[in-house]
């Protein structure tokens, strides 16, 4: 879930872009840490940046041809085209999407609209309704082909289903068509899926191409003037949701192509990727999308001229480790957004080596974010907005370092608890707590329990030894807690001897201290673990299903999942269905899951197309608990 939010950033339109041998078990909460931080930091990277950040962009949209429709405002620029290129530029970010193996193909001509000569060159790409899911048995599948002299092309492997096939110039090619759908659909919304049967050849899924228009010019530094490689130039439609990119070369010149006719924006930055630190801005030397000027372009002809001088910006630094392991952690998106706005500025991700850089910032203070699928943490190890620690920047190059995180993790047993003391009624008996790792740090309870039943309101870590208790086993339960959940520890039971019958007064006799049984000499209970699901906060529809990543410890996982929204209208509070779905997964094993939408769950999903919408998750585990995560789901 959290490599999609990557994603998402990346393309987003905006300003800037016991004892030993005790029983041992760790579930989740119900409520993982603070709920309103966490849906905070969901509407920062899932609604702002997509809807009220309007013109960011960045590497997710590395493609020379248009991206158009809806998707282009709710996914932030990219169709699933783009997401397959930067997927391409970006490998280093996620492990290879499985490569599909079937019999089936699609194949075609494509033509020139006017000419009607075939067109060689073009990247012709079919992919399901699932491209978005990471991994998993439904959807997901990508395949692309080029078309050849005489403008044929024929994409093979594909298994039985339906297709969306997408016609368009190849990143930084030299064609100037713009993108189509098939069947002759300016967006992905309007296209029309094409199924095919295992081992079907499905021919005659054609197009004819129109030509762009083009924006050219060059890109330097504004500290010099000389010529600024690798920066990223987007044309983004002022009226409509159109949007095409470029990369200036060695010489700092760059041309986009396959533009439609319409009014455009013209925004420069250095993507996450590139290893630049430059201030974004909009043609003419504008800082922001809205005071950007617009420029004319028209189908078949150029703009030239329209030019960029880049000035550097600060950067924030750090390194990303591993709460559970302690090891490098790679491959966590971290984000800075500024505190006098709440807008997010800029993210990057973590090299394999944990270290990550947010380049390209303004001059100001920036509350730094790590999101995970564990509970949002900023910096420095706060788990609150409220209690982060600001990280000031001065452009330019006036970068804040060492701004380093430890991840959430569940907490963990170092040494186990144990029982000391007079076991006689009447005596008094310690609980040790033990030690126990966890991020943040856990906090502690003790439960004192008699045959494995709590003993009412023996919760301290002394226990007065009662007359109940003779003739039963003693034993000290001890729960550590934290955001990401709790564990809990019991130690060997202890037993309490009856006390001899009163018959003539005699001297007691003398007590001796109890030793509890040693780690390896006792007789241990069994370890007892319970399976548990956890669930990203993250929510992705498409057509008539949703996806939610989830994974499963502590044994074999099944059961059923439902996606529920509470609506207050005329002051009655209803909940509704909008997914259903079920599951059933190894232990240590992470899927994502696809739920189907139901009537009112398309409806109300349709209406919230913009936004992300905050909901509760349902997981109901057979046999089990049943749980609810707040997820945010567009």
């Amino acid at each position: 879930m959290w490599y999609l939010a990557r994603l998402l950033l990346g393309v987003a339109r905006g300003p800037s872009y016991g004892q030993a041998g005790g029983t041992v078990l760790s579930k989740r909460p119900l409520r993982a840490g603070s709920v309103k931080e966490v849906r905070r930091v969901l509407e920062i990277v899932l609604v702002i940046l997509p809807t009220a950040l309007l013109v960011s962009f960045a590497s997710g949209a590395q493609a020379s041809h248009l991206h158009g429709g809806r998707s282009a405002l709710r996914w932030g620029g990219f169709t699933r085209h783009a997401l397959h290129t930067h997927e391409a530029r970006l490998s280093h970010l996620a492990a290879a999407k499985p490569a599909i193996v079937g019999t089936a193909s699609i194949e075609g001509t494509v033509r020139d609209a006017v000419t009607a000569t075939g067109i060689a060159g073009i990247e012709v790409c079919a992919y399901t309704s699932g491209i978005f899911e990471e991994e998993g048995e439904e959807g997901g599948a990508l395949e692309c082909s080029l078309s050849t002299v005489g403008g044929d092309y024929s994409i093979t492997g594909l298994t039985a289903g339906e297709y969306i096939v997408e016609f368009s110039t190849p990143f930084d090619g030299t064609l100037d068509y713009v993108t189509q759908y098939y069947p002759e659909a300016e967006t992905f919304e309007e296209s029309i899926p094409v199924d095919i049967a295992s081992g079907q050849r499905r021919s005659g899924i054609d197009a004819e191409l129109s030509k762009g228009g083009e924006v050219e010019g060059n890109v330097t530094r504004a500290l010099g003037g000389a010529p600024l490689a690798g920066i990223e130039v987007c044309a983004l439609g002022v009226i409509s949701e159109a949007m095409a990119c470029a990369e200036t070369d060695s010489g700092g010149a760059y041309l986009i192509t396959g533009v439609p006719t319409g009014s455009f924006k013209v925004g420069f930055r250095a993507t996450p990727d590139s290893g630049l630190n430059y201030l974004t801005q909009f043609y003419d030397n504008k800082t922001s999308y809205e005071a950007a000027n617009p420029i004319a372009v028209e189908a078949e002809e150029k703009q030239e001229g329209i030019n960029a001088a880049m000035a550097l910006g600060a950067k924030i630094e750090g390194t990303v480790t591993s709460g559970e392991t302690g090891a490098p952690s790679g491959d966590t998106l971290v984000c800075a957004f500024g505190q006098s706005n709440g807008e997010v500025a800029s993210c990057g991700v973590t090299a394999p080596s944990g270290a990550y850089t947010i380049g390209g910032l303004p001059t100001g203070a920036y509350t730094v974010v790590f999101l995970t699928e564990g509970p949002a943490e900023y910096y420095n190890q706060a788990f609150s907005e409220s209690d982060a620690t600001p990280v000031n920047v001065t452009a330019p190059e006036g970068n804040a370092l060492n701004v380093d995180a430890v991840l959430p993790a569940l907490p963990k047993r170092i040494v186990a608890p144990r029982i000391t003391g007079n076991a006689t009624v009447g005596g008094t008996l310690t609980c040790e707590e033990g030690s126990y790792s966890g991020v943040p740090a856990p906090t502690l309870s003790v439960e004192w329990l008699r045959e494995g039943e709590a003993v009412a309101g023996a919760t301290s870590a002394t226990y007065t030894v009662q007359t109940a208790d003779a003739g039963h086993q003693l034993q000290c339960k001890v729960t550590a807690t934290n955001l990401m959940g709790w564990l809990w520890v019991k130690t060997a039971g202890i037993p309490i001897p009856v006390p001899p019958p009163a018959t003539t007064p005699v001297t007691p006799p003398a007590t001796t201290p109890v030793t509890p049984p040693s780690p390896v000499g006792g007789v241990l209970p069994s370890i007892t673990v319970v399976p548990l699901v956890t669930a990203a906060s993250r929510v992705i529809t498409s057509h008539r299903r949703t996806t939610v990543r989830v994974k499963c410890s502590g044994g074999q996982c099944k059961g059923t999942l439902q996606l529920l929204l509470r609506v207050v209208s005329h002051h009655h509070v209803t909940t509704l269905v909008l997914a259903t779905g079920s599951f059933s997964l190894q232990a240590g094993a992470g899927s994502s899951v696809v739920m189907h939408l139901t009537a009112a769950g398309r409806s109300h999903l349709a209406g919230d197309a913009h936004r992300a919408v905050a909901a509760k998750l349902k997981v109901s585990l057979y046999g089990g608990a049943t749980t609810m995560h707040a997820v945010s789901a567009s």
